[in-house]
């Protein structure tokens, strides 16, 4: 999710000085605003069914609708949509008070370290998260009212991250870290292999000092925390190292998925739940079941991506 946020901040101040924050704004509660209030109303209370038939307190659609949807309003990973949409507004305020560009000079020192980029983005991580994550732990909470929930710990974090694709997509991109000829795209491979050991540390470090009685669980928690942050920028930067170094020629499948991916996310929830409802019964492997949910509900959600999209008035929204 860090990621996500950092990939959508990118792209926010060149469309704020092409368009205008006005202008800006319009289209983000067009292209953001509406398909979140179409989902939470429409996709997530049919996604959250399949697994509320199975609580023995179904009386039917319609009342679970009102029981559920009219008082909690579980917007399911939508709530990605709403906070990118604030982040948006807080960025075209920004723009209104400062509109020229962040801070480009700074940008070229990334392009030839991005080893000490990391380490910032990790320094700045641990600061805006950690504190968050001892006070709020794994709570979620509503902007003031349902449906607008978030993770209290990570709302900084989000934050930061968004902050630096803005920053670092103020200024032309082949100036900086992820430039095709910067250190982190040629070296994509070591930035892989950082971020493969930095998950695996982080999943099995706590638990063999768990199993072997060592520190107390506060201490264990501390470095599942602070481990916690080392993969989540290890993965970011693993990420980005190997799509703009590893991947330089365009396919028609990428083309598609890339025009897609939107609607993807709006929707894939709603074939997940549903086909993991269908395939509890099965007495299979759980990798086998991993495997057909996941490739039923990418090629589910990519099909009807196809379909809202054949649409000319849906094209400008998705």
């Amino acid at each position: 999710m860090s990621l996500m946020f950092f990939i959508s901040g990118v792209f926010v101040w060149p469309s704020l000085r092409r368009s205008g924050a006005l202008a800006f704004l319009r289209g983000r509660l067009l292209r953001l605003g509406a398909p979140f209030a179409a989902g939470v109303l429409l996709l997530m209370p049919l996604a959250y069914y399949a697994s509320w038939q199975l609580t023995g307190l179904d009386a039917g659609y319609l009342a679970y609708w009102r029981q559920n949807f009219t008082q909690a309003w579980p917007p399911g990973p939508l709530w990605f949509i709403w906070l990118l949409l604030f982040f948006d507004i807080l960025a075209a305020g920004l723009f209104l008070a400062w509109p020229r560009r962040l801070g480009a000079v700074a940008l070229t020192w990334t392009k030839r370290k991005p080893l000490v980029a990391a380490t910032a983005m990790f320094g700045l991580c641990a600061i805006v998260y950690l504190p968050a994550l001892k006070a709020f732990e794994w709570a979620w909470g509503s902007f003031f009212i349902p449906p607008f929930y978030f993770q209290l710990s990570r709302f900084g974090l989000y934050l930061a991250w968004f902050a630096t694709g803005v920053w670092l997509g103020s200024d032309d991109l082949e100036r900086g870290v992820l430039a095709r000829d910067a250190a982190l795209a040629r070296r994509w491979p070591w930035w892989i292999w950082g971020c493969f050991i930095a998950y695996n540390v982080l999943s099995f470090l706590p638990m063999w000092l768990a199993a072997a009685g060592a520190l107390t669980a506060s201490q264990r928690g501390a470095i599942s925390a602070m481990l916690w942050v080392v993969s989540c920028v290890a993965s970011c930067f693993g990420f980005l190292a190997l799509f703009r170094g590893a991947v330089r020629t365009r396919r028609p499948w990428m083309d598609s998925l890339t025009r897609s991916a939107y609607v993807i996310y709006i929707v894939h929830y709603l074939y997940v739940l549903w086909l993991q409802r269908a395939l509890m019964g099965v007495n299979v492997h759980a990798s086998l079941k991993f495997l057909v949910v996941f490739t039923g509900a990418t090629l589910l959600s990519w099909l009807t991506a196809q379909f809202l999209l054949g649409f000319p008035w849906l094209r400008r929204v998705l």
